[in-house]
């Protein structure tokens, strides 16, 4: 593709009605240049992420998935950082509050959108882990009213065509769509791809050679389905189509040269602890604070309801079912997402401090105050300990700072260390606006008594079977290093192991079908939901036993969907009659094989109730219907009046099957 000289510095050609661009004639390729850059800094792409943690629907919890957004973070930096155009970079949380700073502020041409995306809307955060939908509709009057400066932007997303498309209405001249996800392939193309595709503008390629040299590379990456590489490659688009896009979205500076600046509104602010005078915590230093494990697996609803609690109450005690279970990971996950959100979160948590603490304190005034407070955690505490817990408490009076203080007391197991954590707690609360978190070593949140004060409990339960198989698919070597070669990763290895695994994402956490025999066994091959168990299997499984389990999710599996309980009766009796036939005849693998397939109809019959059972439940609603009508409750009896007709449609379809 022909591209003019740098020296040709026209303004962005305006489009027609029709899209087409009025500044190419001819068939020669004219290039057009934003603004000319005269100031002293850097042209700038602002960065906005989004992943909430949970979404609401029809009153019930629902978990988002998770993507990577760190190792997006991460390429965009390195994409930017060596090339021949010195371009500052911003990241941010895409919540509406942070969204409209952008737009009142006005600032930089060029925005990259990353989060989850739908037909109608864009998930964003609503500040405390909840999505937000942002309306594509809605999206388009936001700009319109404020972001007139916008020259490109990059949209990556589920959807992401319909979230561009929004942008183009509102004024926006260039848009790149980029299809992103959880799913691995999918998510490696757009990772890879805005690498590539921001290098090139880092390096004064045109907007349309930039887009087609990442496309390219992408296209020739090795080792991906090429069916499949080419599937996601196809829904790359450069928007509007039919439109010249030969611009440069950055031009370098032609004031004093500046060093470039990655600014990072999603950086954590970790506590400081000086080890001078009264005031004894300053942010001087940053103070090192734990962090969650590399893989976090169906965790989401749980780190959103510790956030959730923290709006209201000033203690949160977090405890588990059974040791393993993930308390500590879980509470760490809740401290990285407030640190990440250091603009949102700033004006409830100033900072965070960890007991017991983390690292090793420099000499001085504190370390030896934050050594006699650590040591109540211990069977034998320090003598002077109150004395040190007494100006700890004192200490964290600093104006108008809140802080957030995290207690790890598992180990405070024995009744003398747990009255003394409580009692330090307690002062905690009563002397200052410290909101605190408890990990406790189990499920008996109320072993350090009552404190005066709002307290909500947050009890972890054993993963569900698809987020056990999907964590071990993460961390087992064998699907890294696929030893199975229909199993390269922990979504293939989710459907070759669980039936109806599109109904398992969405079903409740008991998840009763997977309790049949087979789903017992698979269930307790990878760590029966413990975190801890989990890791361990999947570190520790030999080549053999991975082997014997890929072959067990092999199996042929019956068709469990049945319209009526009566239909699912009769599969039941036929199959006992050849459980019953292949033990006679001696053919006992066949038997098993028979009765595994008993044993998962029979999961159902639950969710079937029988006819008798449907005639009375309906008499019960139309008599409750009527009692809603007599007391004018006119909106219960249209819900009751819905409940009826479906039972009807049930009740029909059970007597056809009869």
């Amino acid at each position: 593709m022909m591209s003019q000289t740098p020296t040709d510095k026209r303004l962005p050609a305006r489009t027609g009605s029709n899209g087409s661009s009025r500044g190419s004639s001819f068939g020669s390729v004219t290039t057009y240049h934003g603004p000319k850059n005269t100031s002293k800094s850097h042209p700038l792409l602002t960065v906005f992420q989004a992943a909430p943690l949970v979404y609401f629907q029809d009153a019930d919890v629902h978990p988002v998935p998770i993507l990577d957004f760190e190792s997006e973070r991460r390429h965009l930096t390195e994409s930017l950082t060596d090339g021949s155009i010195k371009i500052d970079l911003c990241f941010d949380i895409a919540t509406t509050e942070r969204l409209g700073n952008f737009f009142n502020r006005g600032k930089g041409q060029a925005l990259h959108f990353s989060c989850h995306g739908h037909h109608s809307y864009l998930a964003i955060e609503d500040g405390w882990g909840a999505m937000h939908a942002l309306p594509v509709e809605k999206l388009k009057d936001w700009i319109s009213a404020g972001g007139d400066n916008l020259l490109f932007v990059f949209v990556s997303a589920c959807h992401s065509r319909s979230a561009g498309e929004a942008f183009l209405e509102a004024g926006v001249k260039h848009v790149v769509c980029c299809e992103q996800d959880d799913q691995p392939i999918q998510n490696l193309v757009s990772v890879q791809f805005a690498r590539a595709f921001y290098e090139a503008l880092a390096n004064g390629k045109l907007l349309s050679e930039a887009f087609e040299l990442a496309r390219q590379l992408v296209m020739n990456r090795p080792c991906l389905d090429p069916i499949q590489l080419q599937k996601e490659v196809e829904k790359l688009a450069l928007l509007p189509e039919g439109v010249d896009h030969n611009i440069r979205i950055f031009e370098a500076s032609e004031g004093r040269r500046t060093p470039q600046k990655i600014i990072n509104h999603q950086s954590s602010s970790t506590s400081a602890i000086s080890d001078g005078g009264s005031d004894c915590l300053s942010t001087s230093r940053n103070r090192i604070l734990p962090v969650p494990p590399q893989v976090l697996e169906g965790r989401q609803v749980d780190i959103f309801n510790v956030l959730d609690a923290l709006k209201l109450a000033r203690v949160v005690r977090v405890s588990g079912s059974e040791a393993g279970i993930g308390k500590l990971c879980v509470v760490q996950s809740v401290i990285q997402y407030i640190q990440e959100r250091r603009n949102i979160f700033s004006l409830e948590f100033s900072e965070i401090i960890w007991l017991p603490s983390q690292q090793q304190e420099e000499e001085g005034t504190f370390s030896k105050v934050l050594e006699g407070v650590c040591s109540i955690f211990q069977s034998t505490p320090d003598e002077g300990h109150e004395r040190s817990c007494q100006k700890f408490v004192r200490s964290l009076h600093q104006g108008d700072k809140k802080f957030l203080l995290v207690i790890d007391a598992r180990q405070a197991q024995c009744p003398d260390a747990s009255r003394k954590v409580a009692c330090f707690v307690k002062d905690v609360i009563q002397s200052t606006r410290t909101k605190v978190i408890i990990i406790h070593s189990s499920t008996d949140a109320s072993m350090m008594g009552d404190l005066p004060c709002v307290e909500r409990n947050v009890t972890l339960e054993a993963l569900d079977f698809t987020s056990t198989v999907h964590l071990f698919g993460k961390l087992c070597q064998h699907v890294v290093n696929r030893q199975c070669r229909d199993v390269s990763n922990h979504l293939e290895l989710s459907s070759l192991l669980i039936p109806n695994a599109s109904l398992a994402h969405e079903s409740s956490r008991d998840e009763s079908w997977c309790m049949s025999s087979r789903g017992r066994h698979i269930f307790k091959m990878v760590g029966e939901g413990i975190p801890a168990k989990i890791h361990h299997v999947a570190k520790n499984m030999s080549a053999e036993e991975y082997a014997r389990m890929i072959a067990f999710g092999r199996r042929k599996q019956p068709v469990l969907e049945f319209k009526s309980r009566t239909a699912l009766e009769k599969e039941l009796s036929v199959l006992a009659l050849e459980v019953a036939k292949a033990a006679e005849e001696k053919r006992f693998l066949a038997a098993q094989e028979f009765q595994d397939q008993f044993d998962e109809m029979e999961i159902l019959r639950e969710r079937l109730p029988e006819f008798h059972t449907l005639i009375n439940l309906a008499q019960s609603i139309e008599n409750d219907q009527q009692n809603a009508v007599n007391e004018k409750k006119f909106g219960t009896a249209h819900k009751l009046q819905e409940q009826y007709d479906s039972l009807q449609e049930q009740i029909k379809i059970e007597r056809v099957a009869m």
